[in-house]
């Protein structure tokens, strides 16, 4: 079992949820997918969090330049 493994977290569906550990420790994802998108983009690339279907599509729909081609 690798890192990424052990600490995997199921895929994040309220906005509420917040964040437990790191710089923005005690944030909400909500507020992440506003101010801080492109630490949350991080995240999500490096497999740290993943947000469900629902607030990945809201996410990408309010940071469209973020989006990959």
């Amino acid at each position: 079992m690798n890192y990424r493994e052990a600490y995997k977290r199921p895929p994040i569906t309220d906005r509420s949820w917040t964040m437990p550990f790191g710089k923005f420790k005690g944030y909400t994802i909500e507020y992440l997918m506003d101010a801080e998108a492109m630490y949350l983009k991080w995240c999500i690339d490096n497999e740290i969090l993943t947000l469900s279907i629902y607030l990945q599509d809201e996410f990408e729909q309010m940071n469209p330049w973020l989006i990959r081609d």
